[in-house]
């Protein structure tokens, strides 16, 4: 079963934030962020965590590990809310969805490529 801080981190990521562009965002200090993506995860507040499910576009549920979703299912579809919410992310979500598996690895691999380097807050 996945944890509340392997769920905001995996979210996180999906939208390309770091610790700390998450932490202004949802008005803590970075390192709470960090705190509640550890390994010995701290769990957020009810408001912080209402404050993660409204941002990130999941249910409470979702992020308590209440949800009887299975759980690919549910970050899916939160990724999936994102594009579709993102004209620019749109654009990208409709153009994935007429692709072939082959266009779509190559289009995955450029994109990969221009990823930023992984910082030390983001571990």
């Amino acid at each position: 079963m996945t944890t509340i801080g392997e769920k905001i981190k995996k979210l996180r990521k999906a939208k390309g934030l770091t610790q700390e562009q998450l932490a202004e965002i949802i008005g803590v200090e970075r390192s709470s962020v960090g705190k509640y993506e550890g390994k010995k995860a701290i769990i957020p507040s009810d408001d912080v965590k209402e404050k993660l499910a409204d941002f990130f576009g999941v249910s409470l549920d979702y992020l308590s590990g209440r949800e009887a979703k299975n759980e690919d299912e549910a970050e899916v579809w939160a990724v999936r809310e994102q594009l579709r919410r993102d004209p620019n992310m749109r654009i990208l979500f409709d153009a994935a969805s007429k692709a072939s598996p082959d266009h779509l690895r190559a289009a995955a691999a450029m994109l990969k490529a221009l990823e930023p380097e992984q910082k030390d807050d983001d571990m």
